[in-house]
């Protein structure tokens, strides 16, 4: 084994400070550490230093988003539906095999800024529009439940009830260049009170009545929706007319104000349809329609299922957390733990 002088030890550029980099930063803002280039500008060290300790783990990269505010009569809200989400004294957390979650999403036809990959000799595209405030945009209401085996059909339960466009199509008043005089378009609706009653007692509830594995019939089911003016009370009596119709027992609950990410669409699948259908070409309205549904049909329902675990795993922060939302979600490698047979369907609570 060759033994190294001291001097040979010493020689080369001297290893910078990690700790007083970490100091240097830490006396500089937030609003001055958006970039690489702007944190070094302004704790006076090389760019080449700040990409070393970034691969070391001295500093992460992170993403900060901006949350509702919530009040203690939130947290409270927040606090009492994840306990009643608690199973004691296991202190699992409940499959919740008997919500539906609902929501209302907007997919619009590009986003304003993207990144793409070109060869040199290939031009950059020029992309235009009349206005970036009024982008071509349809809203949808989407309707899930849990991912489970139906063991009467012997198959799986994807949990997608369903996706609907709120959308009406009325005929063109004039001749243009796209479409003559009289011709179908497709037009977005303003969704008031009575549409969204409409649409839930119309398309949700018998869509559930359809879609629900059979030998289910008498569980309580219960549709989760957040706190949405338009939104219909959880006593409207079209609502419970059509969810008892038939024998069977389906309502409507609200789940606690200002908490998207109690709700599954919001905490991550509607952002994961959307990522998709930005991949697709899309020049008008009925496109983008095609476009959204296709990604809904195509996405596979365990991932639906990875949504529910990331639920779970929120109740169980929020708790830890004094029912704030200021906390991040731990990791928990679902597709590992899949992929080698060891995934539970259920989250355990830390005691804590």
């Amino acid at each position: 084994m060759v033994q190294l002088s001291s001097a040979a030890l010493n020689s080369g550029r001297k290893r910078k400070d990690r700790e007083g980099i970490k100091k240097k930063i830490s006396e500089v803002s937030i609003a001055q550490r958006s970039t690489i280039r702007s944190l070094c500008n302004n704790i006076n060290v090389s760019l080449g230093t700040v990409h070393r300790i970034l691969k070391e783990g001295v500093i992460k990269r992170v993403s900060s988003t901006l949350k509702p505010v919530l009040t203690d009569d939130n947290k409270k809200r927040r606090l009492e539906f994840a306990l009643c989400m608690l199973q004691e004294p296991s202190l699992y957390l409940q499959e919740m095999l008997e919500l539906v979650h609902i929501d209302e999403k907007w997919f619009y036809i590009t986003k304003t800024k993207t990144n793409c990959y070109f060869l040199p000799e290939e031009e950059t595209p020029h992309r235009t529009c009349k206005s970036k405030r009024f982008l071509t945009k349809v809203m949808f209401l989407a309707a899930m439940a849990r991912p489970r085996y139906n063991y009467n059909k012997k198959s799986e339960f994807n949990g997608k009830i369903g996706l609907w466009r709120i959308v009406t199509q009325k005929p063109a008043k004039q001749n243009s260049k796209n479409r003559v005089r009289g011709t179908l378009v497709t037009t977005c609706v303003e969704v008031t009170r009575q549409i969204y009653v409409n649409m839930i007692t119309k398309k949700v509830i018998p869509a559930i009545k359809e879609m629900w594995p059979k030998g289910s019939k008498k569980m309580p089911i219960k549709i989760q929706q957040d706190n949405a003016q338009p939104h219909c009370s959880i006593d409207d009596g079209e609502v419970i007319r059509a969810g008892t119709a038939d024998g069977w027992n389906i309502s409507l609950i609200y789940q606690p104000p200002n908490s998207p990410d109690f709700n599954v669409l919001d905490l991550g699948f509607f952002n994961a349809i959307q990522s998709i259908q930005y991949k697709s070409s899309m020049h008008n309205i009925d496109e983008l329609i095609a476009a959204v549904l296709k990604v809904w049909d195509d996405t596979p329902g365990y991932k639906l299922g990875n949504v529910f675990m990331t639920l779970q795993k929120c109740m169980e922060s929020s708790m830890l957390h004094k029912t704030g939302n200021n906390c991040q979600i731990p990791q928990i490698e679902k597709e590992k733990l899949r992929s080698t047979g060891q995934l539970q369907r259920n989250v355990i609570c830390s005691k804590e």
